[in-house]
């Protein structure tokens, strides 16, 4: 990859903008919806999960986006 091209992907911070949680088009995006269409109708068990599993305590927020 040349200089410029890798000029062209970096955010003023000096950081990768794909690699970043709040780009929208990048890695952890595109992985958070591929896990929200694989867990599918997910919504009715989470809140069973979330009494024994902290981590499905936010899924209605994860859902939301």
């Amino acid at each position: 990859m040349q200089y410029e091209q890798v000029l062209l992907k970096l955010a003023p911070c000096g950081l990768d903008c794909s690699r970043c949680a709040g780009y929208r088009d990048g890695e952890i995006a595109r992985l958070s919806r591929d896990l929200l269409s694989r867990l599918g109708n997910y919504r009715r068990l989470a809140p069973i999960r979330a009494r024994t599993d902290y981590e499905f305590a936010g899924y209605e927020q994860f859902e939301k986006y």
